[in-house]
């Protein structure tokens, strides 16, 4: 967490405060792959509340494996409030570790997070596929799995969430049209014929 500026790009003389920082140094392609490094641990850290949500306890943090002086290697856990946690493995020498096994907290797949070893950081590239946990017991842990360690390396691995299965929607049945209810016709008010006009017509008496 503590790191002088000119650190994340490595800068080769200390920071003075009576001079601003090497930048020229980010033309080489060394310095750059050392930017990014440290730009993308960076956003790990960020957005891994693993790393810094449990710091004040031991909650938070817990050995894998602390006792390898004989290979170098730690590796431990880091775990944040709702039981999410990140894998740390750190590789302290300059030899590649086959088949290195260690101790998992949960089963199924692990994916790599960061490779300190990428091609893209100035590392050799060592291609490290995910790695699936066995119920193999290790130490304390239920599973365990193996790994490989590029030399002088840091990997970190987060266990690969599974989400659960959706139901497929169901599909909607349209609803029954109710049938129309036929409103009785109303009948036309029959026409009345007119009464015939009597006629006027004055009759005419014959003398007899």
């Amino acid at each position: 967490k503590l790191n002088f500026m000119g650190n994340e790009f490595a800068q080769f003389i200390e920071w003075n405060e009576n001079q601003g920082l090497d930048w020229m140094l980010l033309e080489y392609e060394s310095h750059r792959q050392m930017h990014d490094f440290v730009r993308d641990l960076n956003r790990l850290y960020r957005e891994t509340p693993a790393f810094w949500e449990n710091d004040q306890n031991w909650e938070g943090f817990r050995w894998v494996s602390c006792d390898d002086r004989d290979n170098s290697v730690i590796s431990f856990r880091r775990i944040d409030d709702e039981g999410r946690e990140i894998m740390g493995i750190c590789n302290f020498c300059p030899v590649r570790r086959e088949h290195y096994r260690l101790g998992l907290s949960k089963p199924g797949a692990w994916k790599l997070a960061l490779n300190s070893d990428a091609k893209e950081y100035g590392g050799w590239g060592t291609e490290l596929p995910n790695v699936v946990a066995e119920e193999s017991p290790w130490g304390e842990l239920q599973y365990s799995a193996e790994f490989t360690l590029p030399p002088l390396s840091v990997l970190y691995y987060v266990p690969e969430e599974v989400e659960p299965k959706k139901e497929a929607p169901k599909e909607e049945q349209p609803a029954e049209e109710k049938p129309k209810e036929e409103k009785p016709k109303a009948e036309k008010p029959k026409e009345e014929k007119p009464a015939p006009k009597k006629s006027r017509a004055k009759k005419t008496v014959k003398a007899e």
